[in-house]
């Protein structure tokens, strides 16, 4: 049985732009829109799998079970058995129905991550530019796409060159709010203040005059 078919949640948040201009603003605000989704976990954990689809999955197997035992009544039959045959008729119906539910598990659990990992990607996609969309379109996990983001980040944070354009680049206007603006400056400032400052060449490393 396949999972049931979920209701896409759409991301209405700032984006994200691939100079990476309010990634602070951004992250905070994409942060909070899919915990309450119910993604975000997917985006940090590769083997995450939400209690709710185990939960789900048991129930539901137990219910097929129940069928299953109504529609082949003789595969799982006691009757007729007595003593150490009985014993082991006991076991082996036991053994089938173990394999039943892990069968079950396996493949409603497998879906159902399947599902939610496509909706949680579109999820993360939608949260940025056409252009970044484009750059960072090769990843097909929401764990690999957010991984790639965030490496993407540092490695802009690192450059102080990139944080400078970065700062220049910054301007108020409608789509952009005054408190995105405030939060995204603070943030790049804090960048810079992280970075070791050049040093300043000693006299021994100065080149010589002839």
């Amino acid at each position: 049985m396949s999972p049931p078919a979920s209701t896409i949640t759409a991301y209405s948040g700032i984006l994200l732009d691939d100079a990476y201009k309010f990634y602070a603003a951004w992250r905070t605000t994409f942060e909070q829109a899919a915990v309450t989704a119910g993604f975000f976990s997917l985006y940090t954990n590769e083997t995450y799998c939400p209690t709710r689809i185990e939960t789900d999955a048991y129930t539901i197997s137990q219910a097929k079970l129940q069928v299953d035992k109504i529609r082949n009544d003789a595969k799982y039959s006691i009757d007729g058995y007595a003593g150490d045959a009985l014993e082991q008729r006991l076991a082996a119906v036991k053994r089938l129905e173990q394999d039943f539910t892990r069968k079950f598990l396996d493949e409603y659990i497998a879906e159902s991550l399947a599902a939610l990992s496509v909706q949680a990607k579109a999820f993360l996609f939608n949260s940025l530019t056409p252009i970044l969309q484009q750059v960072i379109s090769s990843h097909v996990s929401p764990f690999t796409l957010w991984a790639a983001l965030m490496a993407r980040h540092e490695a802009g944070t690192r450059d102080p060159m990139i944080l400078f354009a970065s700062l220049t680049q910054l301007k108020y206007s409608e789509d952009i709010s005054a408190e995105t603006l405030f939060t995204t400056l603070d943030d790049q400032i804090n960048s810079s203040k992280r970075q070791p400052s050049p040093r300043t060449p000693t006299l021994s490393r100065l080149p010589k005059v002839m």
